[in-house]
């Protein structure tokens, strides 16, 4: 499965793709219990039209070697499932999203974490690396809105994001969060029970602590300052394994350094928009099926930030050892486990 680092374009906090060149799984514990107006863009795959979809231009001398090991390991682009990129208009705001999979199948929705540029760029990407879904889901993978203000919380986010879902007469969604994304979706389904049929949240906690306030605000002050170099180091060894991190190196840097001033900006508002985040007293209001994963060697959100998740959902939990916070694109398995999970009897 091609991944959309290996696409050599890197995702921050998202889970939405193997890894390059991905390691055997490590032993693992587990447990039971609208707007600015703005014109619909859409985006074809290579299925739909001739024209693949550019990625973000990387300098060669920066990622030459990774290019040419990546494309070793990438299958044919005709395995990448049809999809669009479309562009939702409501009157308080504009969102993206991409749409791929079984039309009027299970509604699945993707909810990223944190990114430096719009997901919307590494569609192709995405799309291949979820096709194990998309034969029987419908699946959206949702960005945040266009025009983002200055202040911007979470819980922004997720009232946004419903506006959104009802807009696209979506409900009973099977709805999958990692790291920020796990957030929304914690406000979601207790806010919003008609929304949420299943609940997957990964690399994620209900209450952001001091340490991970100083990390996220401590990524905003580097955005700010320009210092892309020190923005590189910090997300790249918070988020992925030290193996990882020596292979790849050189082209996540390389993306980093791409991002424009616009880019930056909405990164520090995202940033900043997770400081005062708490839905622990919300937990009790969710009451559809959950799965919590996690990582023993997560340096962002502790592990046991998933530990408590479990415990007072009382749902199904997976924790790794072996893997850190972007255990989502480092697990081979990872997909695996939610779409077993999803495809499960509700009970």
């Amino acid at each position: 499965m091609r991944s959309i680092l290996s696409a050599v374009t890197a995702f921050l906090i998202l889970g939405s793709t193997a890894c390059c060149a991905a390691p055997p799984p490590p032993a693992s514990s587990s447990s039971s219990a609208p707007a600015v107006p703005s014109a619909a863009r859409p985006q074809s795959s290579a299925a739909e039209s001739a024209e693949a979809s550019p990625a973000p231009t990387i300098p060669k001398s920066k990622t030459e070697n990774f290019q040419e090991s990546a494309a070793s390991a990438s299958p044919a682009a005709s395995s990448c499932p049809a999809f669009k990129v479309e562009t939702l208009q409501t009157e308080q705001f504009t969102i993206s999203y991409l749409k791929f999979g079984k039309p009027g199948g299970q509604p699945l929705v993707i909810l990223p974490g944190l990114s430096v540029k719009s997901v919307m760029e590494l569609a192709d990407a995405i799309a291949e690396a979820y096709r194990i879904f998309a034969d029987r889901y419908e699946i959206y993978l949702m960005d945040r809105r266009s025009d983002v203000p200055s202040v911007y919380s979470v819980r922004d986010m997720a009232k946004d994001t419903e506006a959104a879902l009802d807009a696209l007469k979506l409900s009973q969604c099977d709805i999958v969060g990692f790291s920020q994304g796990g957030m929304i979706a914690q406000v979601i389904a207790a806010e919003r029970p008609d929304l949420a049929h299943k609940l997957v949240l990964g690399s994620t906690t209900a209450k952001v602590t001091d340490y991970e306030r100083k990390l996220f605000l401590g990524w905003a002050r580097l955005a700010a300052a320009n210092d892309l170099d020190g923005l590189t180091r910090s997300l790249l060894t918070h988020i992925y394994s030290d193996d990882f991190c020596r292979q790849n190196e050189a082209a996540y840097s390389a993306y980093i350094h791409s991002a424009s001033p616009e880019d930056l900006k909405r990164f520090i508002i995202f940033s900043k928009g997770m400081e005062d985040f708490d839905a622990s007293g919300q937990l009790k209001d969710i009451s559809c099926p959950v799965l919590v994963l996690g990582a023993k060697q997560d340096k962002i959100i502790s592990p046991h930030a998933s530990e408590d998740l479990q415990k007072k959902l009382r749902c199904q939990s997976y924790i790794y050892d072996g893997y850190g916070h972007a255990v989502y694109d480092e697990a081979p398995d990872y997909k695996d486990k939610v779409l077993n999970f999803l495809n499960e009897e509700k009970h």
